[in-house]
C-alpha cells in the first residue's frame, strides 16, 4: 500500500484545487518559509482524523478553512482527499484502490466518505488502527515529534512504542470494555435497590390484597341493600313532584291573571308619563331658550360696548400717527440733506488718499532701488575681501611649504619615523573600530530578538482581542435576545392586565356591578371571589374546576348590599349576578375523624379552602365555597378518596378533574391557556415575575459587556503599546544599521588613508624635494602679485559700499514721512465713509417709519368706519331680542299649568297600581317557592338516577321496576349501617392492591434475573480486561525489545559510533511505565539525552524514530522538516538510512535542505502567490531531467 494521490481545496492556504500525485520512493516538498508546505503535512494528518486543531496549528476547527486575502475572497469549505494504493490488500476493503475524504464547512458542520460513501470519523480511524497508519502512527512526523521524544515526560515517550507494537486496538478495546464494566456496575447498584424497594412491597401488597377481597363482598351486600332504599325514596318523590305540579299550574294561572291586570294599569300610567314627560320637555325648552336669549341680549351689549370703545381707541390712535408723521417728514428733509454734504467730503477725502498712495509708491520704488545697489556694493565687497584673504592665505601657505621644502632633506628620515607612526596609529583606530562593529552586530541582534518577541505577543493580543471581541457579540447577541424576550412577557403583560381591568372577562351583570361600586354608585360590594381569593401556583386549575361558576360570584359585606344591587342591576337593565352575603353564608366542615383518615391516603393534597388565602375577614367565604372540596393528585387518587366518603364531597385533582357529590365525573384533555379568570391572574404573577427576572438577567447581560469592553479596551491599550515599542525597537534597529554602515565606512577610510601614508614614506627622496622647491617659489611670486590687486579691488569696493548706504538712509527717511502722511488721509476717509453710513441708515429708519405711520392712519380711518357700523348693527339686534323674550315668558307660564293637572291624575294612578304590582309579587313569591321545591325535588330525582347509573349501573326504567313488596326497609336500612360499620372497620383500601401484589411479584422475578444476568457479565468484563492487559504487556515488551536493538545500532550509524539505549521507568508494571533515553556519542561520556547538545538531541530523536519504522514499517511517512537541525555530516548519513528505507517505505519529505532534495525521484515546489494570497504546487520529476 502506498499514497497516490493528495487533493486539497479550500484547506488553509490552497484556495484553489490542488492535486500531488506520489509514486513508490521519495518525493520532496520544498519551498520558501510561508509558501504553505507544511499545510500538506497538516491536511494528511487532518484526513487521517486528527481532532486536535492545535496540532494543525490552528485554535478552532474553522481555522483550516482558507479565510481570504487581499486579492483572493474566503471560502465556505475546505476539503481533502486522499487516494490510497490497495494492491496488497492491507486495508481491510475489496478493492485495489481507496479514496478517504473528508470535509469542513465554515459553520462547523463536517462530512467523512470512504469511497464516496458517507462514513462517521470513527469508521476511517477503524479502517486504519493497526495499519501503521493513522491519527497516532508514525505516517507523519514532524519537528513536534521529535519534541515530544526530547520532553522531559518519560511517558510521552511510551505512545511511539505502543504504536509500533500494534496494541493501540488492545488499548481501544480494554477501554470500551472498562465503560461497559462501569455501567454494569451501576446497573447492579441501581437494580439491588429496585429489588429491595419491591421485596419490601410484597409482603403489605399481599395483605392489602386480603383486605380488598373482603371489601368487595361487604360492598356488593352494602349496595343491594342500598338500591332497596334508594328505590323507595324515588318513587316516593316521584309522587310528591306530581302533586306540586298541579299547584304550580294553579299558582301559573292566577298569576297570569294579575299580570295582565297590571300591564293595563302599567300602559295607562306610562302614557300618562309620557304625556308629563313631553310638558316636562316643552318647559324645559322654553327654559333654555329664555336663558339663550337672556345671555344674547348680555352678549349683544357687551359687543355694543366693545363697539364704542374701539371707536374712542382708534380714534385716538390717529390723531397721534398724524402728528407723528408730520414730525418725521421734517427729520427725512434734514438728514438728506446732511447726506448730501458728507458724500462731497468723502469724494475729497477719497481724492487725498488716491495722492497720497501714488507718492508711497513711489518712495518704495526708490527704497528698493537703493537697496538693490547697497546689495550689490556688499557683494563687490565681500567677494574682494575673499579674494584678499584667499591671497595672503595663498602666501603664507607656499612660505610655510618652501620652509618646510627647505629642510625636507634633512627631515626625510624623521619624517618617514613621523609617518611610521601615524600607520601605527591608524592601525589601532582599526581596531577599535572593528570591536565597536562586533559591539554594534551584538545589540542589532538583540534588537532583531526583542522585535521577534514583540510580533509574538502581538499575535497573542491579537488572538485575545478577537476572542473578546466574539465573546462581546455573543453577549450583544443574547442582550438582544433577551430584549425580545423581555419586550413580549411585557406586552403579553400588559394585555391581561389591561383585560383584568377593563373587567372583558367578567359576566356582564357581574362587570356593571363591579364599575358602579368602585365608582361609589353601590356600597357594600368587596368584590369578585376570583380577585378574593389567592391560588398557589400550580392549584389554579383544580381551584378554578371546583369554584365552577362562583368564581364570579360577588361578595357583600351584608344581605341588605346583595338586595341594594340586585334592584340595581334591574332598575338599570344591566344584567344578573350571584351575591354572597358575609352575614348569612358558612361554610359546614368535614367531620375531623374523617378528614384524619383522609389524610393518611397517598395523594391527598388536603382541602381545597386549606390550599387557598385570604383576608381574615373572608375565611366564611373559603369555608362556603371549599369546605367541603376535596384536592388530590390524579383521578386515581380522587375515585379512591371518592368511595371513602361515599362520594359526599366534592374531589377536585390538580389537573381539573372533578368527581361530584353522588359521583358525576367530569374530566378529560383541557388546553393550556389563561382563559380561566384564576389561570389569567397566575399567569400575570408569573409573567411579573418573569419580567422582573429578565430585566434582572439583562442588567447582568449589560454588566458583563461592559467589563468586556473594558477588558477589550485594557487589550488595545497593550496592543498599542506593544505596536510603539515595536516601532521604537525598529527605529533603534535601523539606528544600529546606520552605525554599522558608518563603522564599516570608517574602517574603509582609515585603510585608505594607511595606505596613502605607506606611499608617502616611499615618495621622500631628496630629486623630489628639490624640483618640490622651484615649483612653490614661482607659484609665490605669482601669489604675491594676486594679493596686490586684491587690495586695490577691495579699497574700490568699499568706496562705493558707503554711497549705496547713504543713498539707501536718504530714500528711507522719505518713505517714512509719505507713509505718515498716508496713514493720517486714511483715517480720515476711514471716519467720512462711517458718518456717511450713519447718516444714509438714518434716512432708512425715518422713510421705514413714515410708511409704517401711514400704514397705522389708514388702518385707523378702517377701523373707525367698521366701528360705527358695528354699534348700529349691535343697537338693532338688542331691539329684536327683547321683543323674543317676552313671547318666551308668556308660553312657559301656559305649560306650567298643564304639568300641574297632569301631576295629580298620576298620582291617584300610581296608588292603584301599587296594590296591584303587591297582589302580583305575592303570587310570584308563592309561585317561585313551590317552583324551588319541585326543582328541588326533580334535582334530588336526578341524584337519585345518576347515583343509581353510576353507583349500581341502573337506569330510571329499572329503579321504576323494583319489586318493594314484602320488603322490610327497617331491616335493609339496619344491613346498610351494618355494612358500612365493616367496611368502616377494614380502613382505607387499595382498590388495585390485587392486580398491584401480581404486577410486582412479576417485576420482582423479572429483575432477578436481570440481576444475575448483570452479575455473570461484570465476570466476563473483568476476565476480557485481564486477558487484554496480558496481550497489551506481551506484545509491548517484545517491541520495546526489538526496538532497543535497532535504536542501538540506528544510534551508531547516525552519529559515526557512540552508544544509546531505552530504559523503563518502571519496569514491574508495564501498563504504567515511562521511557527514558541514554546516550553517549562519540567522545563524550554517557549521560541523560536532558544533557546533550540540541544537534545531538535532535539526532538521537531521529535515531528513535527511524528504529521504531524499521520495527513496524509504515506504508507510507511524511517527514515535515525533521532534518532541519542536523549538520552536512550527519545530514549525509541520515541520508543514507532514507534512501534504504525507501525500499519498503514510501517517504514525502518537506525540507529546505539541498542534500536531501537530492534524494527525491520527485520534487513539488510550493510557492505563495503574493496578489492572490494562496498557495500554488509546481512538480518536477528529477528522473527525467538530463545534465548538459
Amino acid at each position: 500500500m502506498y499514497l497516490a494521490r493528495l487533493s486539497l481545496q479550500g484547506f488553509k492556504s490552497f484556495a484553489e484545487r490542488t492535486t500531488l500525485e506520489f509514486e513508490p520512493g521519495i518525493t520532496g516538498i520544498v519551498g520558501p518559509n510561508g509558501s504553505g508546505k507544511s499545510n500538506i503535512a497538516d491536511a494528511i494528518r487532518w484526513i487521517l482524523g486528527e481532532q486536535r486543531i492545535k496540532n494543525l496549528r490552528g485554535s478552532k476547527l474553522e481555522d483550516v478553512v482558507f479565510a481570504g486575502s487581499q486579492g483572493s475572497k474566503p471560502v465556505g469549505m475546505a476539503e481533502v482527499t486522499m487516494t490510497l494504493d490497495n494492491s496488497d490488500g492491507r486495508l481491510n476493503l475489496d478493492y485495489n484502490e481507496i479514496v478517504i475524504s473528508r470535509r469542513v464547512y465554515r459553520s462547523g458542520e463536517s462530512e467523512f466518505f470512504i469511497n464516496n460513501n458517507p462514513c462517521r470519523l470513527r469508521d476511517i480511524q477503524e479502517l486504519f488502527m493497526d495499519t501503521g497508519v493513522g491519527r497516532d502512527a508514525f505516517c507523519v512526523l514532524g519537528q513536534q515529534d521529535i519534541d515530544t521524544i526530547l520532553s522531559p515526560n518519560s511517558e510521552d515517550r511510551k505512545r511511539f512504542i505502543e504504536e509500533a507494537a500494534g496494541v493501540v486496538k488492545f488499548r481501544i478495546r480494554k477501554q470500551e470494555a472498562q465503560r461497559k464494566l462501569a455501567e454494569t456496575e451501576t446497573n447492579l447498584v441501581r437494580l439491588a435497590d429496585i429489588l429491595h424497594e419491591i421485596k419490601g412491597q410484597l409482603g403489605p401488597l399481599a395483605r392489602q390484597a386480603n383486605k380488598a377481597q373482603r371489601y368487595r363482598e361487604y360492598q356488593q351486600a352494602l349496595q343491594a341493600n342500598e338500591v332497596l332504599l334508594l328505590a323507595e325514596r324515588y318513587l316516593a318523590g316521584k309522587q310528591r313532584i306530581q302533586q306540586l305540579s298541579l299547584q304550580v299550574d294553579k299558582l301559573r294561572a292566577e298569576q297570569a291573571g294579575a299580570l295582565s291586570r297590571q300591564s293595563v294599569g302599567e300602559a295607562a300610567l306610562e302614557e300618562q308619563k309620557l304625556a308629563l314627560t313631553t310638558l316636562e320637555q316643552d318647559l324645559e325648552a322654553l327654559r333654555l331658550q329664555d336663558l339663550e336669549l337672556t345671555r344674547a341680549l348680555e352678549q349683544c351689549q357687551a359687543q355694543l360696548h366693545l363697539a364704542e370703545e374701539k371707536q374712542d381707541r382708534w380714534q385716538a390712535e390717529l390723531i397721534r400717527s398724524q402728528k407723528e408723521l408730520a414730525a418725521l417728514t421734517d427729520s427725512l428733509v434734514q438728514a438728506e440733506a446732511d447726506i448730501e454734504q458728507r458724500r462731497a467730503k468723502l469724494a475729497e477725502a477719497v481724492e487725498r488718499a488716491e495722492q497720497i498712495a501714488r507718492e508711497v509708491a513711489a518712495a518704495g520704488d526708490g527704497v528698493r532701488a537703493a537697496q538693490a545697489r547697497l546689495s550689490e556694493a556688499s557683494a563687490d565687497a565681500a567677494n574682494a575681501e575673499q579674494a584678499l584673504f584667499a591671497a595672503l592665505d595663498r602666501v603664507k601657505e607656499l612660505e610655510s611649504r618652501i620652509r618646510v621644502v627647505e629642510t625636507q632633506g634633512e627631515q626625510a628620515a624623521a619624517e618617514s619615523a613621523r609617518l611610521a607612526e601615524q600607520i601605527k596609529a591608524i592601525d589601532a583606530e582599526l581596531a577599535e573600530y572593528q570591536q565597536e562593529y562586533a559591539a554594534k552586530q551584538v545589540a542589532l541582534r538583540k534588537a532583531e530578538d526583542r522585535l521577534a518577541a514583540l510580533e509574538s505577543r502581538r499575535q497573542e493580543l491579537v488572538e485575545a482581542k478577537a476572542d473578546l471581541e466574539a465573546q462581546i457579540k455573543e453577549q450583544r447577541h443574547q442582550a438582544e435576545r433577551c430584549k425580545e424576550q423581555l419586550g413580549r412577557a411585557e406586552s403579553e403583560l400588559r394585555a391581561l392586565r389591561d383585560l383584568q381591568e377593563s373587567g372583558e372577562d367578567l359576566f356582564a351583570g357581574v362587570k356593571q356591578v363591579v364599575q358602579a361600586a368602585q365608582s361609589g354608585r353601590l356600597a357594600g360590594i368587596i368584590g369578585v371571589v376570583a380577585d378574593l381569593l389567592v391560588v398557589p401556583r400550580g392549584y389554579e386549575v383544580a381551584i378554578e374546576t371546583a369554584l365552577g361558576s362562583n368564581i364570579q360570584c360577588l361578595v357583600s359585606i351584608d344581605d341588605a348590599a346583595a338586595e341594594a344591587a340586585i334592584s340595581w342591576l334591574k332598575q338599570h337593565r344591566a344584567g344578573r349576578a350571584t351575591f354572597l352575603p358575609l352575614n348569612i353564608i358558612s361554610g359546614r366542615p368535614v367531620p375531623p375523624a374523617e378528614l384524619a383518615k383522609l389524610k393518611e391516603t397517598p395523594g391527598f393534597l388536603g382541602l381545597a379552602s386549606e390550599m387557598v388565602s385570604a383576608a381574615a375577614n373572608l375565611a366564611g367565604l373559603k369555608d362556603y365555597l371549599l369546605g367541603r372540596c376535596l384536592l388530590a393528585e390524579d383521578l386515581t387518587t380522587a375515585r379512591k378518596i371518592a368511595g371513602q366518603t361515599q362520594y359526599r364531597y366534592q374531589v377536585v385533582t390538580v389537573e381539573g378533574d372533578l368527581i361530584r357529590p353522588g359521583g358525576s365525573m367530569t374530566g378529560g384533555f383541557q388546553r393550556q391557556n389563561t382563559s380561566g379568570l384564576l389561570q389569567r391572574r397566575g399567569r400575570i404573577s408569573e409573567l411579573a415575575e418573569q419580567v422582573a427576572g429578565m430585566k434582572s438577567k439583562l442588567a447582568q447581560v449589560t454588566q458583563t459587556v461592559a467589563e468586556l469592553a473594558a477588558a477589550e479596551e485594557r487589550l488595545a491599550a497593550e496592543l498599542a503599546g506593544n505596536d510603539r515599542q515595536h516601532t521604537e525597537c525598529r527605529l533603534e534597529q535601523v539606528a544600529v544599521e546606520k552605525e554599522l554602515a558608518a563603522l564599516k565606512q570608517s574602517i574603509e577610510a582609515a585603510q585608505k588613508r594607511r595606505e596613502a601614508l605607506r606611499e608617502r614614506i616611499q615618495s621622500l627622496t631628496a630629486t623630489q624635494v628639490a624640483q618640490t622647491k622651484a615649483q612653490l617659489q614661482a607659484e609665490l611670486v605669482a601669489a604675491n602679485r594676486a594679493r596686490e590687486q586684491a587690495q586695490a579691488a577691495l579699497g574700490q569696493a568699499k568706496v562705493k559700499l558707503q554711497e549705496a548706504q547713504a543713498e539707501l538712509d536718504r530714500q528711507r527717511a522719505l518713505a517714512g514721512q509719505v507713509e505718515t502722511a498716508q496713514a493720517i488721509e486714511k483715517e480720515k476717509l476711514d471716519r467720512a465713509e462711517a458718518e456717511l453710513k450713519q447718516a444714509v441708515a438714518l434716512q432708512e429708519t425715518l422713510r421705514g417709519r413714515i410708511n409704517e405711520c401711514q400704514l397705522l392712519i389708514s388702518q385707523a380711518e378702517q377701523e373707525i368706519a367698521a366701528a360705527k357700523a358695528a354699534i348700529q348693527r349691535a343697537g338693532e339686534a338688542k331691539e329684536r331680542l327683547e321683543k323674543d323674550k317676552q313671547s318666551i315668558v308668556g308660553l312657559y307660564r301656559q305649560k306650567r299649568t298643564a304639568r300641574e293637572a297632569l301631576q295629580a291624575g298620576l298620582a291617584e294612578n300610581e296608588n292603584k297600581l301599587r296594590l296591584l304590582r303587591r297582589e302580583v309579587a305575592n303570587l310570584t313569591t308563592e309561585l317561585h317557592e313551590q317552583e324551588l321545591e319541585l326543582t328541588r325535588l326533580r334535582s334530588e330525582q336526578a341524584a337519585l338516577l345518576e347515583r343509581a347509573q353510576e353507583n349500581y349501573a341502573l337506569t330510571e326504567q329499572q329503579v321504576d321496576q323494583v319489586d318493594l313488596t314484602g320488603v322490610d326497609l327497617d331491616e335493609a336500612r339496619a344491613k346498610v349501617a351494618e355494612y358500612q360499620s365493616k367496611l368502616k372497620m377494614l380502613g382505607a383500601i387499595n382498590p388495585d392492591a390485587e392486580a398491584e401484589y401480581q404486577a410486582a411479584k412479576e417485576r420482582f422475578d423479572f429483575l432477578t434475573g436481570q440481576y444475575n444476568d448483570l452479575v455473570q457479565a461484570k465476570q466476563d468484563l473483568d476476565n476480557v480486561i485481564s486477558e487484554i492487559e496480558t496481550t497489551t504487556e506481551e506484545q509491548f515488551a517484545a517491541t520495546f525489545a526489538q526496538i532497543q536493538k535497532e535504536f542501538r545500532e540506528m544510534f551508531a550509524r547516525l552519529f559515526g559510533g557512540g552508544e544509546a539505549f531505552l530504559t523503563l521507568t518502571q519496569p514491574d508494571n508495564l501498563t504504567e511505565t515511562g521511557i527514558e533515553i541514554m546516550a553517549q556519542p562519540p567522545g563524550k561520556k554517557l549521560q541523560n539525552l536532558a544533557l546533550l547538545s540540541s544537534g545531538e538531541r535532535s539526532l538521537t530523536a531521529i535515531s528513535l524514530l527511524l528504529a521504531i519504522l524499521k520495527v513496524n514499517p509504515a506504508p507510507f511517512t511524511i517527514l515535515d522538516e525533521v532534518d532541519a537541525a542536523l549538520d552536512d555530516a550527519n545530514l549525509d548519513r541520515f541520508g543514507e538510512v532514507l534512501r534504504e528505507f525507501a525500499q519498503r517505505t514510501q517517504f514525502i519529505v518537506i525540507t529546505h535542505r539541498r542534500a536531501t532534495m537530492e534524494l527525491a525521484n520527485m520534487l513539488y515546489g510550493v510557492t505563495m502567490q503574493k496578489d492572490k494570497g494562496y498557495s500554488e504546487v509546481v512538480s518536477v520529476k528529477l528522473s527525467d531531467l538530463t545534465v548538459g
